[in-house]
């Protein structure tokens, strides 16, 4: 159900929604050797686009569709996805639910 107000559609929940989320990962990932090495200490998710759902809903199991989504979203290697916690991906599955809630996958 959405709320109206002055002639505008505003989904209730909507108003609940947090916008953003840094999600700090218990072990850096480190990509690379010596000076040259880049190192990912956490995860900057934000409300993913309609393109980045969609893409992300090519893996064959929910966990997968998960990782492809936090990685398109967060703009980090795959690498570094894979090697969160698991602790750190329901964090992350909890974040992107709220914008979720009401969609149906095909």
């Amino acid at each position: 159900m959405a709320a109206v107000e002055a002639g505008v559609d505003t989904p209730a929940t909507e108003l609940a929604i947090v916008e953003t989320l840094t999600v700090m990962l218990s072990k850096p990932y480190t990509m690379g050797k010596g000076d040259g090495a880049i190192v990912t200490d956490r995860l900057n998710l934000v409300e993913p686009t309609a393109r980045q759902f969609v893409d992300s809903q090519r893996g064959i199991s929910d966990s997968e569709r998960l990782l492809l989504l936090i990685q398109a979203v967060a703009q980090v290697p795959m690498q570094v996805v894979d090697s969160i916690s698991v602790r750190e991906m329901r964090e992350c599955d909890r974040f992107f639910g709220q914008f979720f809630s009401d969609i149906q996958s095909a």
